[in-house]
């Protein structure tokens, strides 16, 4: 690459590496390729005009810099700046995150490139938040059987219409367990995502030739087209190259590599970092989706309420086609048991599009509109049945679409949620005026978004997971088997808070998946169902009897909260 853009497109560029032994064995490398290639050795310096301060190939300069030395990381300007291994380098106490000082670089430039990389580590991972903040392009190839596209994965799906396929098998005995090494090495293959065809390394060679790089978001079906749009732009590329794209790497020993590990912290780290080609989180601070499912277990079933509950509130996440939502039952203490869950998609219009907010509207009519059963005939109110009182729904993907849905609701029961973990307290109300792209007013006086602090609100699941049954404020599920429930526990679980220090703040942490494949939309979704229940409260869940006596008369489904989180008649 560095010599490609020196000898096409010539630039003041930027070599930087985590240190300096690592950056003079790139130089000397790159100088021995350069003297190999009767075409480049005529436009490189002389070995003993050769230095540590820059790497000259013709009219291009590349400095050479390193994370010890932050001057020369944030020096001279540059249109093309190389990251190498940035997960292994060093931080400054004083200025911040070492790997954006590169960016001082190329401010001088109105046409730029920065390349960042690198073989993940940790939950700290630079490389692995800067994919997360790119496109997300996965290496795609089509099945030699059965022509259907996919990505290849080592471990198999375990959820959805795929679960059981897309991936490697046949290391695993019947209790799940791995195999030993030798076996694994031998009897390893490949399940097909789509048929469920059997691919072997000579398929996979053969597919691997054909491989094109997917951003996230869209596909490509088994005529090559691709379909759908990117999640996100093309601004910032990434790619994940996992050793199954390896031509080289068999499945049997990508299989045997993962019993060989099987086991040991470190080992396993490695095999997540360098065979997957993903962050590696330990098992301490990743919770177990099954042994959760063990304890939180409840005594109610799907879909009815325990009569020690008082009201109920929901949570939604709007995605781009569908709505995910759960409601919540609560008790004194803060107990809480969850009711119901589900996903709700998208109606198709006569000609074929998608009517936008058709999957929030019918979360409103089935659901917050539901009236649900109460276990024992009636709860300690003599209420039958109750519905959601107060729900919250995210507007992080188009807040205008949800804002003018909720507008247009009877009462206040539905609010317009964001998560913001930089306000102080669980939750704010906040008033947005006017659009910040386009600079028009929104009408009736401005979008009011209330601004919930979702990391409180996590930690404090969390909290309630890991405390006793016995003690108020334990936080159930229903009483469903594992497969019923398990896409659920998935994605509840599947967010670790991790360490992020800042110059300003050095114990600062933040929330991100443990595994970007998977989703957790139902675990958002109980954050703002937990944040509804703090505006129906005030806080106060001390004696939630009293709060309910005003309104002992009302039948349930005539009664709200209003803005001041009190009771009052519709």
């Amino acid at each position: 690459m560095m010599t490609a853009i020196s000898m096409n497109d010539p630039a003041p560029g930027m070599l930087a590496g985590p240190d300096q032994d690592d950056i003079h064995k790139v130089r000397d490398e790159l100088y021995k390729i350069c003297e190999s290639s009767r075409s480049l050795r005529k436009h490189i310096p002389t070995p003993r005009n050769r230095n540590m301060r820059w790497i000259q190939i013709g009219g291009t300069r590349w400095y050479l810099a390193w994370s010890g030395n932050t001057q020369k990381l944030s020096g001279k300007s540059c249109r093309w700046v190389l990251c190498t291994e940035c997960d292994k380098w060093r931080q400054s106490t004083k200025e911040g995150l070492t790997q954006d000082l590169v960016r001082e670089r190329v401010k001088a430039f109105a046409s730029y490139k920065l390349i960042f990389e690198s073989t993940p580590t940790d939950e700290n991972s630079f490389i692995a938040n800067r994919y997360e903040e790119s496109n997300k392009c996965r290496f795609q190839m089509p099945c030699p059987h059965c022509k259907h596209w996919q990505e290849l994965r080592f471990h198999v799906h375990t959820t959805g219409p795929y679960k059981g396929r897309g991936g490697v098998v046949g290391f695993l005995d019947d209790r799940n367990l791995p195999v030993e090494p030798d076996r694994a090495l031998k009897d390893a293959y490949y399940v097909c995502e789509g048929g469920g065809c059997t691919i072997n390394d000579d398929d996979r060679v053969n597919m691997i030739d054909q491989g094109r790089w997917v951003p996230a978001g869209q596909r490509i079906n088994k005529r090559g087209q691709l379909l759908g749009e990117p999640e996100r732009s093309s601004r910032v590329t990434g790619f994940n190259a996992t050793s199954l794209i390896g031509k080289h790497v068999t499945f049997g020993k990508i299989a045997s590599e993962y019993c060989r590990s099987h086991g040991d912290q470190k080992k396993e780290q490695n095999f997540v970092n360098n065979w997957l080609g993903e962050k590696y989180v330990s098992r301490a601070k990743a919770i177990r989706w099954r042994d959760l499912h063990r304890k939180l277990i409840g005594g109610h079933q799907r879909g009815s309420v325990p009569a020690s509950a008082f009201f109920l509130t929901a949570g939604i996440d709007k995605q781009k086609d569908r709505a995910y939502w759960s409601v919540r039952a609560w008790g004194d203490g803060k107990t809480s048991w969850l009711v119901d869950w589900g996903v709700v998609s998208q109606q198709v219009d006569e000609k074929g599009h998608l009517r936008q907010a058709s999957d929030l509207q019918r979360v409103w009519d089935d659901v917050i509109q539901r009236d649900f059963p109460v276990v024992g005939g009636a709860n300690v109110m003599g209420w039958p049945t109750l519905r959601v009182v107060k729900a919250g729904c995210d507007t992080q993907y188009r807040p205008m679409l949800v804002w003018n849905w909720v507008r247009q609701l009877h009462g206040d029961v539905v609010r317009a949620f964001g998560g913001d973990a930089s306000v102080i307290g669980p939750y704010r109300r906040s008033v947005v005026e006017q659009n910040s792209r386009t600079g028009q007013p929104y009408p009736d006086g401005g979008m009011i978004v209330w601004r919930i602090n979702t990391a409180e609100y996590k930690r404090d699941m969390r909290d309630r997971w890991a405390s006793s049954q016995n003690e108020p404020g334990f936080w159930w599920t229903t009483h469903s088997k594992l497969e019923e429930i398990a896409d659920y526990l998935q994605h509840i679980t599947n967010e670790v808070e991790i360490s992020k220090p800042t110059p300003k703040n050095p114990q600062n942490t933040i929330w991100q998946p443990s595994d970007h494949r998977m989703r957790w939309d139902w675990w958002d979704t109980e954050v703002y169902a937990s944040a509804a229940a703090d505006m129906v409260t005030g806080h106060d869940w001390g004696n939630l009897r009293a709060l309910c006596e005003p309104m002992h008369h009302a039948p349930p489904e005539a009664l709200i909260f209003d803005q001041q989180t009190e009771f009052s008649a519709r």
